[in-house]
């Protein structure tokens, strides 16, 4: 059963540090240099998760995630201000996955915390799906403009290749 546990606390924490990471490559925006701290932070829970008493064990696990929900707070606010200076879609779309995923992990924290009760339904299932979903329609967006793009400047380029001719 522990390592079952330390597996999901691991899995999770994992998620967390690819979607932070994620996050600071597309929207340029956070510490990029912090990334490896996070892993480290990752390798740190794991083993103190495998070695300490078992009643610290969820008090442990649950200081490590309120760090990097502490972080991925930190860089949802440093997003929303850089969509408030771009008012990009890719940015809105970034903050409002990151949002719901924030909120979806910090209601099953709670739990894991004992504020709430475990008889609650954990969410944090449900964030995973929402942040793909947004961030596909993001790139779908992304990728529909470079198309248009790269066929806008193949039309020019035809078009300056029949001038020379032409001259």
């Amino acid at each position: 059963r522990r390592i079952w546990e330390v597996y999901n606390q691991g899995v999770i924490f994992a998620f967390a540090i690819a979607t932070i990471i994620f996050s600071h490559r597309f929207t340029r925006v956070g510490w990029r240099k912090i990334e490896s701290v996070l892993w480290l932070l990752l390798a740190t829970k794991i083993i103190l998760l495998l070695t300490i008493d078992l009643k610290w064990f969820y008090p442990t696990a649950s200081l490590f995630n309120f760090i990097i929900m502490g972080y991925g707070l930190i860089l949802a606010i440093w997003v929303t201000t850089r969509y408030i200076q771009t008012r990009s879609f890719e940015t809105a779309t970034t903050v409002v996955a990151g949002v719901v995923l924030l909120a979806f992990a910090f209601h099953t924290l709670l739990i894991q915390a004992g504020i709430l009760s475990p008889e609650n339904l954990h969410l944090i299932h449900l964030g995973a799906p929402c942040f793909f979903f947004l961030i596909g329609c993001t790139l779908v967006n992304r990728f529909l403009r470079a198309l248009e793009n790269t066929e806008a400047l193949a039309s020019q380029l035809d078009a300056r290749v029949r001038d020379k001719e032409r001259e």
